[in-house]
């Protein structure tokens, strides 16, 4: 039934389905290879890319809108971003924690109290690859933040890693929703 305030002025609409089919997996896939070009290649990027902001058009392009929040990192944050990628493929959890910590250029300039490896190798996994048990160790989205926070509290949180890490997150979320 058809409940919008504007059938008492128009009277009821009827939806017709749209003649298209919609892959998600092509419309998620092109997603992150705008953001990945966003990211890595222009060094300037929409750092809120949640559904709200991408309008599928009618002739199946992708309109992305509200670039409110745009982020824009240099060449060296780039590199650094790419060689964690790397690092998280290859699961190389020193190379992980020496790029969240060491200055740029090399890296991102994170600081916490007890430099543990394994936690932030866990935080950028999260953060940047997957959610998966063997990171999360099973605990909902708060606990484990807690618990990471608790195992080693951060000093500094590196800005520019957080919007990427957030637009990872946002995009993952995306893929997630429709069991991708």
């Amino acid at each position: 039934y058809n409940l919008s305030p504007l059938r008492l002025v128009f009277g009821k609409s009827e939806k017709k389905p749209s003649a298209t089919l919609v892959n998600l997996g092509d419309v998620l896939r092109t997603m992150l290879d705008v953001h990945a070009h966003e990211i890595f290649e222009c060094g300037t990027f929409n750092g809120d890319p949640h559904p709200g902001n991408i309008l599928l058009m009618p002739d199946g392009r992708l309109g992305l809108i509200d670039y409110g929040q745009t982020v824009r990192i240099d060449e060296c944050a780039r590199r650094a971003y790419a060689k964690l990628v790397l690092a998280l493929l290859h699961e190389d959890k020193e190379e992980v924690a020496r790029l969240v910590w060491s200055s740029p250029p090399d890296g991102f300039g994170g600081k916490t109290k007890k430099r543990d490896v394994d936690t932030a190798y866990k935080l950028a996994t999260f953060w940047n690859d997957r959610d998966t048990p063997d990171i999360t160790e099973g605990l909902n989205l708060q606990e484990f933040i807690d618990e990471m926070e608790r195992r080693d509290p951060m000093i500094d949180t590196p800005r520019q890693m957080v919007m990427i890490s957030r637009v990872s997150v946002l995009l993952r979320g995306m893929g997630n929703a429709f069991d991708m």
